[in-house]
């Protein structure tokens, strides 16, 4: 075995260069960090590195490919009981991945894997000092004050077979010991920690597996929104404003001041600039039947240049013929995020689904559990007040918005009983939903009314607020729950924690109300 010693961060450790047949480095924490050739979207990954840390003992250890197998499975078979440190685990344990799953299984199952990234995240947010970036030269300089090379251009050079150069080794060698030191700055294990873990391995392998694309149904797609622009811009420039030309921002800010004039409204504005926010949410201030033209097009014109740019962009697709979206284990909400494209939310709107497909042999299956959402929220509501109406509407198996719907009609002196079931579903349980989807996030009633209509669904303020004084009278709890603690350490915010114990700092109001 090669031995040197290295500096990083100002300490020195001794180095060693695993070869075949070398006893592999041993302890009960040691940190873990893989480096590949670079990446192709649905093509197998390339492991070249494997570099391990023992923070306390001062010592890396790195094996290079073509003995990146046989280190890796000597490495975890003779460390059955050690603490694995890595950043963004499921990643390297992928990379690693030709080990046996019973190493994976029973460092999870005994908590012995640990995610700095996952745990920053958690830090942060508790904090309230997250920024929805957690890479670990981020981390690193947040928790430590180190600041960690990122040389694009070095990255990307790790080949197969090729031997590395000093630059490359000290490099390589920096990573594991960064997760190590801050896995010493975060000792703190959050209540949530593991489930999330789970759930970023689960979203990690789901990228993997991608989504196989029907390119021909996606071509006829590309023409059609192709053709749709170019129409939607011709009408679009009649009204003096030409997308893509310098300039622009100034016309489109008098026009929508004018439609602002002329419906006698107020449009959203923008916090730092306070100009006008064009787009769907404006379109939603206009009264029924007077939305100008200029702003459907707008709409319908920036839909289908994003739909164009993300779903239907062809550098999306893998080697394999799939998508293999990105996601995020967790983001401010506690909810999870979906890019390059979003898969989670794929719009409903023009057929873009479809562009899915099940690989032959195979099925997609839609699957949804009822009412979910709303029994979170019952449940959270019974765990922090020890009582909830909706927890006991639901138990009884009865459809929630149905239940609400005829709590309305017997407000406003209607016998339900007497309603026909499509009047009933068109009008009532539309209320309903309304309220039990919009409500729980604090939403006030000029919210729900813009909200509303995006489900088309017409609404008042004042009928919004006697609909929200019906369901506060409905589900009393529901008046605890909107009352948020407030942040002692951020004035003008608020703190909240869900029943599992994932809390959240420097909320705003709305974000308190839907965390838990």
């Amino acid at each position: 075995m090669q031995t040197s010693v290295v500096s990083i961060f100002g300490m020195d450790f001794e180095l060693r260069q695993w070869e075949r047949g070398d006893p592999v480095i041993t302890g009960d924490c040691l940190a873990v960090d893989t480096e590949t050739e670079l990446l192709i979207s649905g093509a197998p990954i390339k492991p070249v590195t494997c570099q391990v840390c023992d923070l306390e003992r001062r010592v890396v250890e790195i094996a290079t490919y073509p003995y990146f197998d046989e280190y890796v499975e000597a490495l975890f078979g003779n460390n059955p009981s050690t603490t694995w440190l890595m950043h963004n685990a499921a990643f390297d344990v992928n990379v690693c991945g030709r080990l046996p799953s019973k190493w994976l299984v029973r460092a999870l199952d005994s908590g012995k894997l640990i995610d700095t990234a996952i745990r920053f995240i958690l830090h942060t947010l508790q904090d309230g000092i997250f920024v929805g970036t957690y890479g670990l030269d981020y981390a690193v300089k947040i928790m430590t004050g180190y600041t960690i090379p990122k040389d694009d251009e070095l990255r990307l050079q790790f080949k197969q077979g090729v031997a590395l150069r000093p630059d490359q080794l000290q490099y390589a060698v920096t990573d594991p010991v960064a997760t190590a030191l801050l896995a010493s700055c975060m000792q703190r294990q959050y209540p949530t920690e593991d489930v999330q873990l789970r759930g970023a391995m689960a979203l990690h392998w789901c990228s993997l597996n991608g989504l196989l694309v029907d390119r021909d149904y996606m071509q006829q797609l590309t023409e059609k929104l192709q053709a749709n622009t170019v129409q939607a811009k011709r009408r679009l420039t009649h009204w003096g404003w030409h997308p893509g030309r310098s300039g622009n921002a100034g016309v489109l800010q008098t026009l929508m001041q004018f439609f602002e004039q002329q419906a006698g409204i107020t449009l959203p504005r923008t916090e730092v600039a306070g100009t006008i926010k064009v787009g769907k949410e404006a379109k939603l201030l206009f009264p029924v039947n007077q939305v100008p033209a200029f702003i459907d097009d707008y709409v319908d014109y920036k839909h289908d240049e994003k739909v164009l740019t993300t779903y239907l962009n062809p550098e999306y697709i893998g080697a394999d013929g799939r998508v293999h979206s990105y996601f995020a284990p967790l983001v401010k909400t506690g909810r999870t995020s979906s890019a390059r494209p979003n898969v989670q939310n794929p719009p409903k709107k023009g057929g873009i689904r479809g562009i899915y497909m099940a690989p032959p042999g195979t099925v997609l299956c839609s699957t949804d559990y009822n009412q979910i959402e709303l029994c979170a929220l019952a449940q959270s509501c019974y765990t922090r007040f020890g009582y909830s109406r909706m927890r006991e509407i639901i138990n009884e198996g009865t459809d929630l918005h149905t239940f609400f719907g005829r709590e309305i009609c017997r407000s406003n002196g209607v016998d339900p009983d007497t309603l026909k079931d499509k009047e009933f579903k068109t009008l009532y349980r539309s209320y309903a939903k309304v309220l039990n989807f919009g409500k729980p996030g604090g939403l006030g009633a000029t919210k729900l009314v813009t909200t509303a209509r995006n489900s088309g669904i017409e609404l008042t303020v004042d009928k919004a607020k006697e609909l929200i004084k019906i369901w506060l009278e409905t589900f009393p709890e529901m008046v605890d729950h909107l009352k948020p603690q407030e942040d002692p350490a951020h004035y003008g915010f608020y703190v909240a924690s869900t029943i599992h114990g994932r809390y959240r700092s420097c909320a705003t109001y709305n974000a308190a109300c839907n965390y838990p």
